[in-house]
């Protein structure tokens, strides 16, 4: 994709989920917009767009998904290539956990609860915008480096709490 210019109006990120944006905005701080197609509570598996989100994705630099099946029939795919968009799939480099459903093995497109591959999102989003808006490159990866340092807190903290409750009675 093109890079944003220096000056110009603050790029555009369109993101699938809540969380994908959630993330998004930690990297891309105040230089960017960022939007979400889905509102809190919406369930991105049976998610079905409608015409203001692919005018949102329309006036989008740059279109961001959380990737792994997560948005059901792909329709945020759908929406940025039918836009013209570059689409980033945050989950790109994630082991995901497998799960087992009807016999057959799935990925969990669940991914960013863990912490670790919370991080994996921060960086792709991190390159992305980067690539888009060069001259905001030192904010974008202090916000990162800020956030992925906050990231690396909360995963010790989740291992002392579960470390907390004796093996056999670590359900979930």
């Amino acid at each position: 994709f093109l890079p944003v210019y220096a000056g110009e109006k603050k790029p555009v990120l369109v993101c699938s989920t809540t969380q994908i944006a959630d993330f998004a905005r930690q990297v891309a701080g105040d230089r960017c917009e960022v939007h979400s197609i889905l509102a809190p509570g919406a369930d991105p598996h049976t998610y079905m767009p409608t015409p203001d989100d692919a005018k949102m994705v329309m006036n989008a630099d740059i279109t961001l998904q959380n990737g792994l099946h997560l948005e059901g029939k792909n329709w945020m795919a759908v929406l940025a290539k039918d836009a013209n968009k570059p689409l980033i799939t945050c989950a790109e480099g994630v082991k995901p956990i497998e799960l087992s459903k009807e016999g057959e093995k799935i990925a969990d497109p669940h991914a960013w609860f863990s912490a670790k591959n919370a991080a994996i999102y921060v960086n792709n989003i991190l390159d992305a915008v980067v690539r888009l808006d060069p001259a905001g490159k030192e904010r974008y990866e202090a916000n990162a480096k800020l956030y992925l340092r906050t990231l690396k807190i909360l995963d010790g903290w989740i291992r002392e709490q579960v470390n907390l409750i004796p093996p056999e009675k670590r359900i979930l």
